[in-house]
């Protein structure tokens, strides 16, 4: 909660960002955790910490610019450790499904499921821990290029699923 990190849908695990607030310039570096957020419109969802970093803690939600630094690495550097950040080769490579709902009661999330994979490949249920809540989540498809995956999405959003989503697969 205090830490600097952040949750995105689609950035790999350990990626690091420079998050800036465009309502007051101010800065912090995170690195990614966790998956979401998973309200529409919104792109990445920060810990206590980091809000606060950046003085956004009474706004809640605010304008914010992303920029992916990469992986961390320490390099000793005359004498003094140093953070070096090695850019991904691509961000839009990888292993990504599309979201289709999340529920906490398991009966729904089978119905989905058993609805979904009459017409749909690679249909899961995945289990969610979240503290002392348990979400139930849908997705479709396997993908090797986010592009796919969010023309899946918005294919399904045609269909009738208002709330489908790209998301990195959890490993």
């Amino acid at each position: 909660m205090y830490n600097d990190t952040a949750a995105h849908k689609t950035l790999p695990f350990d990626t690091y960002l420079r998050v800036t607030n465009l309502k007051n310039g101010k800065k912090t570096v995170v690195r990614i955790n966790d998956r979401g957020p998973f309200v529409q419109g919104r792109i990445i969802d920060l810990s206590y910490g980091s809000a606060n970093d950046l003085e956004m803690i009474d706004d809640g939600v605010v304008p914010v610019q992303i920029e992916a630094l990469g992986y961390m690495q320490k390099k000793l550097h005359a004498g003094k450790w140093e953070r070096e950040y090695i850019k991904h080769d691509s961000y839009e490579l990888g292993d990504f499904t599309v979201q289709v709902g999340a529920f906490e009661q398991r009966e729904n999330a089978v119905q989905l499921h058993a609805s979904l994979s009459r017409k749909y490949n690679h249909t899961t249920v995945t289990i969610f821990d979240h503290g002392s809540r348990r979400l139930y989540r849908v997705r479709v498809g396997q993908y090797s290029r986010l592009y796919e995956a969010e023309t899946a999405a918005r294919r399904l959003q045609q269909q009738g699923f208002p709330n489908a989503f790209a998301v990195a697969r959890d490993k």
